[in-house]
């Protein structure tokens, strides 16, 4: 078992002691002489022995100990199994494990060491989404761990560049998807890369799983014999840094250790325990961007953005602190501080005039985050603390994050549905969201990526892209935020698709609280004013429909933004308005709100007083009719009353959010089933008849009001 001829060995313990593996020379001792006390009679311990050839046997010990009539051990006789196989096999995929190729790893070092031998180390992690994880269950993983470790054993048996003459090489499965090979006798460093790109590209080929074809992806970090190893953990631990520096970069790809990579290790360690310090220590603050309602050009929201001043480095940028914050579990803690500062915030601004009662903002939230446990807990303890009412708090997360697992996804967007708060996907367009769940995820807004916006003047396609995803949130009843608006033609181009909301350069900058609270008095217009006349004298953008020049959705909020403060600032330009003949096309009916509006709407239909029903006289219908209904939501319904007026119809909701008001000129309405809808160029209402007791008296109902409706105004 050890290699040697039974002469050469001797008959005394330390002849055995001799031979076992240094690390376990202390616990062999130690278990033996514990039996001894305890009066065991026998005993089993497995360890380590040195092989004649410089190779580790692992060996099964089992004994019997002999005692004398007073119960001293006198004798011990036992033996010796080699049990190297099951020790040093991984038993999923029948791949050496990390034991044995640490032991090959060993020799490779001394190898290097006396002879100057090159040799490689490469860690490939696999990567096997979630999606699929979840679909295929452990079983189904396995299959692909197994199928992944024989297409890499024929990679590196069958390779021209790997099974060459004087190389060899093992492949070891460490855990999971993870595995270690060891490549000898290579002739350079690059060839190394050569070997690893070779593999990623053998594994990215599709894989059979349950007759189903799987595309999988891997990283790979690759430490060389070059920089001067001492054992083989610390081989191990470079590849380990590359494979990290490998993954940070994007999936399949492939790094070499070098020094650059450990002064970047290094300093994402100072990183990660600086960020901790900064977070207890208030080195961080949040910034605020405006979005503009982009009818009126006043601000309706602002998102809200962390910023992190070093104390001796400056300014962090979030693209570097954010990653490292999710990797150590730390974005918990921020984004929780980040939405408390937010909240506290926002209720100062509340109390503005300048700033609107509608006022919201938006807090990015990280996949990370939004797994955690107490994320909905935590945002209405937050909420109940500020006093704030939670339709004020939208919500950000990214596409990808939510499509990491849609169901679950899924269960926590209604929960935070319920808090009352607002949902946005951002980056919409740049991920994979599946149309299904899209429909099913209680959303309010969706926010055009910035990489459309940037070209959507000048690309056909990027406009194709974001008038579809207007077109979609349209049908959908969800607000557009087009992010990233630079420069004149951008804005006009997304005023031309519908888009409700909009956010850049163009406006502001992110800014300070105080700054930002500035910002509600400014008038977002350039400041010549020939600028001035062409963004009033222009007409108002077409949106998804015919209630195009009346702005009353945001995201599912029926609450106009008047065009006041517009007006005024556009005074110095009325004059050469006038002269361009464009003082009537320059009158939008947005800048009017409803509240202007009541006292000529009530002087020409009064509604009839309760105390006097027969003041109305009997040859007229009565100037308003109210029908109680119920209104379908998206997820949902709520009860109410349609008020149909000569000029307008309206919603009066027991839910005070839901309620909305539109103009006769705005709808189409049309009978579904049971079921009345009312169209508008951006959104569809869906509304049951509350008082039916049957299939035929609910239409009936509906047919009412639909008449009423179909008829042609005076």
């Amino acid at each position: 078992m050890l290699g040697t001829e039974g002469s050469v060995l001797g008959n005394t313990p330390e002849e055995w002691f001799g031979r076992i593996h240094p690390e376990d020379l202390e616990l062999v001792r130690r278990g033996i002489a514990s039996h001894l006390e305890d009066g065991s009679g026998q005993f089993a311990i497995q360890y380590r022995m040195l092989h004649s050839d410089s190779s580790i046997r692992w060996m099964s010990c089992r004994g019997v100990i002999t005692r004398d009539k007073d119960g001293k051990a006198v004798r011990i006789a036992g033996s010796h199994e080699d049990i190297t196989g099951e020790k040093v096999a991984d038993g999923l995929t029948g791949l050496p494990n990390r034991t044995l190729l640490l032991d090959r790893l060993e020799r490779s070092i001394e190898a290097s060491r006396k002879h100057g031998d090159l040799f490689a180390v490469l860690i490939l992690d696999l990567d096997i989404p979630e999606y699929e994880a979840r679909r295929f269950g452990p079983e189904g993983c396995d299959q692909l761990v197994v199928a992944s470790a024989r297409r890499l054993e024929t990679c590196l048996r069958t390779s021209d560049t790997i099974s060459r003459s004087g190389r060899d090489h093992v492949v070891a499965r460490s855990s999971g998807g993870e595995f270690l090979i060891l490549i000898d006798g290579l002739k350079g460093v690059a060839e190394s890369k050569t070997i690893a790109e070779r593999l990623l590209k053998d594994i990215a080929s599709p894989f059979d799983v349950h007759r189903r074809e799987v595309f999988l992806s891997a990283s790979v970090g690759i430490a060389v014999s070059a920089t001067g190893y001492q054992n083989a953990r610390e081989v191990l631990r470079d590849a380990d840094t590359a494979l990290y520096r490998a993954k940070s970069l994007g999936k399949g790809r492939c790094e070499v250790f070098d020094t650059a990579i450990l002064g970047s290790a290094r300093a994402r360690h100072e990183l990660e325990s600086d960020l901790e310090r900064a977070l207890q220590q208030g080195e961080l603050s949040v910034v605020y961007q405006p979005i503009l309602s982009l009818s009126s050009l006043e601000i309706a929201g602002l998102e809200a953005l962390v910023r992190w001043e070093h104390p001796v480095r400056g300014t962090i940028s979030p693209s570097e602190f954010i990653p490292v914050a999710e990797r150590t579990g730390l974005i918990v803690p921020l984004g929780r501080w980040v939405i408390g500062e937010v909240c506290r915030q926002l209720k100062l601004w509340k109390e503005d005039p300048a700033a609107g009662e509608d006022l919201w903002v938006s807090v990015n939230l990280s996949s990370v985050q939004f797994r955690h446990p107490l994320l909905v807990k935590d945002i209405c303890r937050i909420l109940r603390e500020a006093g704030l009412d939670a339709g004020s708090l939208v919500l950000e997360l990214t596409e990808g994050g939510v499509m990491e697992n849609p169901e679950a996804a899924s269960r926590v967007l209604l929960q935070l549905r319920v808090t009352g708060a607002r949902i946005a996907l951002d980056d919409f367009g740049t991920g994979y969201s599946s149309l299904a769940y899209l429909c099913r995820f209680p959303l309010d807004f969706l926010k055009i990526d910035r990489s459309f916006v940037e070209n959507i003047a000048t690309g056909e396609d990027a406009r194709a892209i974001a008038g579809t995803i207007r077109s979609l949130a349209g049908q959908l009843g969800l607000g557009v935020i087009a992010e990233g608006i630079e420069n004149r033609e951008q804005l006009e181009m997304v005023r031309s698709l519908g888009c409700e909301y909009g956010q850049g350069f163009l406006f502001a900058g992110a800014v300070d609280a105080e700054e930002a609270a500035s910002l509600f008095r400014k008038e977002f217009l350039t400041t010549a004013a020939e600028e001035a006349v062409a963004v009033i004298g222009s007409p108002a953008p077409p949106a998804a429909g015919p209630g195009k020049d009346r702005p009353k959705i945001r995201g599912r909020r029926g609450n106009p933004r008047t065009g006041r403060r517009l007006a005024l600032a556009a005074a110095a330009a009325v004059m050469l308005v006038l002269s361009a003949g464009v003082l009537e096309r320059w009158r939008d009916p947005a800048a009017v709100s409803p509240a202007d509006e009541a006292p000529a709407l009530a002087e020409q239909f009064p509604e009839p007083s309760p105390e006097t029903p027969s003041a109305a006289p009997k040859n007229k219908p009565p100037a308003v009719r109210e029908f109680p209904v119920v209104h379908d939501h998206f997820l949902g319904s709520c009860r109410g009353t349609l008020r149909i007026a000569r000029g307008t119809l309206s919603y009066v909701s027991e839910n005070e959010k839901c309620s909305f008001e539109l103009g006769r000129d705005e709808i189409e309405p049309s009978l579904e089933k049971d079921r009345l809808k009312i169209r508008t160029e951006s959104r569809n209402y869906h509304f049951k008849a509350a008082v039916a007791s049957s299939g035929e008296g609910n239409r009936a109902e509906l047919e009412a009001i639909f008449r009423l409706l179909s008829e042609p105004q005076p």
